[in-house]
């Protein structure tokens, strides 16, 4: 089991030596700087990252705390309480930035019209491409999208460190025009049952998108930096029909191998930050054990320390749990 994180001159690379320190390795690489703003998107392990780096008093993006949220409009995933919009897969989030530089405009009539929307609040109106957005009308459902996207762009065009955390391989393609919706089907009395299909994707489409990705963000930010992590949050159910603990470690490893080879290919500007590993090697231990879900919180806070000890210049006083 890991019981340790350690920033050595030099790599471990043999597993004697782990099975004697139980630590992981972390290279140093000093890529942030304390005044940088970072673009985080992603799964849910994201929005940790972000409370984690807030808390650091390190700028962070999408501003999301920034939209107002009137429910008797519209409702946005876990805003105001919770100013992160999740997105799991590399798809999703390529999508943002293709509708950033142009390469896709969403058309006005691109909703889903739902027959219950969130408990009690009579919002019918969802948008496919955002995570639980829903709204009264759809002059209303495009008033929140534009929000939600102005504030996606801004924290683009700012932002010089880009951390991207992925979760999910299996995704929910639309039919009418083959974009990849953010959220499974009928989600809290969402839509997308009949809109979309099921496809599990491959290493090769993962590592397209982050190709692409990067090429979109280098336009905005010839200078930026992209990190690329793997959320360690299992997933909580499948689509496909195997068993769950199957599913998980396939779709996982999709994600893995993606990420692996894409750092590989662009050491200058990329760097693999190895989240999944710490989680993984400590084992059921690092979760609530209500869920196996959920990250504690004691291990999210040693992972970012790792995170800043190795990549924040000026990383002398990074405090313990």
């Amino acid at each position: 089991m890991l019981r340790d994180i350690r920033i050595p001159t030099q790599p471990n690379t043999r597993l004697g030596r782990f099975v004697e320190t139980r630590a992981l390795t972390l290279s140093r690489r000093p890529i942030l700087r304390p005044d940088d703003l970072v673009f985080t998107m992603g799964s849910c392990f994201a929005r940790e990252i972000r409370a984690a780096l807030k808390a650091r008093e390190i700028s962070v993006g999408p501003a999301f705390e920034r939209v107002e949220i009137d429910m008797k409009r519209w409702f946005v995933d876990e805003l105001p309480d919770d100013p992160h919009l999740n997105y799991y897969n590399t798809f999703t989030i390529l999508q943002e930035f293709q509708r950033i530089s142009g390469t896709w405009r969403q058309d006005d009539e691109d909703y889903w019209e739902v027959r219950r929307g969130p408990a009690g609040l009579k919002l019918k109106f969802q948008a496919p491409y955002k995570r639980l957005t829903f709204a009264r009308s759809p002059e209303l459902l495009r008033e929140i999208v534009g929000r939600l996207n102005d504030q996606i762009e801004i924290a683009a065009r700012s932002a010089r460190v880009f951390l991207f955390t992925f979760g999910i391989a299996e995704v929910f393609r639309k039919h009418d025009n083959g974009l990849i919706a953010c959220q499974k089907p009928a989600y809290l009395g969402g839509g997308g049952s009949e809109e979309t299909e099921l496809h599990t994707s491959s290493v090769s489409e993962n590592l397209a998108n982050l190709e692409a990705l990067r090429g979109l963000i280098k336009s905005l930010n010839p200078n930026a930096h992209i990190v690329v992590t793997v959320s360690p949050v299992p997933l909580e159910r499948t689509f496909s029909g195997r068993d769950i603990m199957v599913a998980n470690t396939e779709g996982k490893s999709i994600l893995r191998a993606a990420a692996g080879e894409f750092a590989r290919t662009h050491p200058d500007d990329v760097t693999y930050f190895p989240a999944y590993e710490m989680v993984t090697g400590i084992g059921e231990k690092a979760f609530d054990s209500k869920d196996l879900r959920h990250v504690s919180p004691k291990i999210v806070h040693a992972i970012m320390r790792a995170f800043l000890l190795a990549h924040l210049k000026e990383a002398t006083e990074i405090p313990e749990c």
